[in-house]
């Protein structure tokens, strides 16, 4: 994706979605219960660090309603 052209919003959806559709306390589930996130450089990486650290990015912008 281009820069700009809303990487981190994509990603906090998946992982909010994959998250939330999980069906505790199943084993069996497809859903995710931890992520990885792979940088493509160390620019982009420091952003998405930020970005993710300690959820900031879940509080910041309206992924998960209140």
């Amino acid at each position: 994706m281009a820069t700009g052209s809303g990487k981190t919003k994509v990603i906090s959806l998946a992982i909010a979605w994959q998250y939330f559709q999980r069906r505790p306390p199943s084993r069996a589930t497809t859903f995710a219960r931890t992520f990885l996130v792979i940088a493509p450089n160390i620019i982009v990486f420091e952003r998405l660090r930020l970005d993710f650290a300690n959820g900031r990015i879940f509080r910041a912008d309206p992924v998960i309603p209140a």
